[in-house]
């Protein structure tokens, strides 16, 4: 039973029944707390398509259910690793907000620096025209690699944490978390 349900959420074709109700309104989250089934609880409780909130025809959503559930000690864990897991998918996304703002801020930064060159550029030399004045200088050309090179980073981390919000995976945004952060 547990590897039908493990099939049917990774399956595309079959994402449109892993809400359906039954004659009675229970959806698959219902019957697996009525069933004694921990292992599909998880699982369904686990996938943020599962919608938990939803309502039988008795007016009873899936926590209903735990609620008069003799074994309620493993619903109750099941439960508690499930809220341990939102509390650090939160923490996260606020993370990966604050990297966004940053990353975000710094590429705005190095790319206006990149075209407002210190020192200006030359307008008297026909044959220089438009070439920074410092651009034979070391000390220029070392802030010119520096602000190119945070640049790219910067915009890879913006393209990083983008990516790992769309998926809504929590393991690969936290991934894409990860190095984005090193590349700031």
């Amino acid at each position: 039973m547990l590897n039908v349900v493990q099939y049917i959420l990774k399956s595309p074709f079959l994402k449109n029944i892993i809400n359906v109700a039954d004659k009675e309104g229970n959806t698959p989250l219902h019957l697996a707390v009525g069933g004694d089934k921990y292992s599909i609880i998880k699982i369904l409780a686990d996938d943020i398509r599962v919608f938990k909130k939803a309502q039988n025809l008795n007016f009873q959503k899936p926590v209903d259910l735990i609620q008069t559930n003799s074994n309620l000690g493993e619903l109750q864990e099941v439960g508690r690793e499930h809220q341990d897991k939102e509390m650090k998918s939160y923490r996260l996304k606020n993370i990966s907000s604050i990297h966004l703002l940053v990353a975000s801020l710094i590429a705005t930064v190095t790319f206006t620096a990149d075209f407002r060159m210190p020192g200006g550029y030359e307008g008297q030399d026909p044959l220089k025209k438009g070439m920074a004045l410092l651009s034979n200088q070391t000390s220029f050309q070392l802030f010119v690699t520096a602000a190119s090179v945070a640049f790219y980073c910067s915009s890879a981390s913006v393209f990083l944490q983008i990516c790992g919000a769309i998926k809504h995976n929590y393991y690969l945004l936290l991934h894409f978390t990860r190095v984005a952060a090193t590349l700031c």
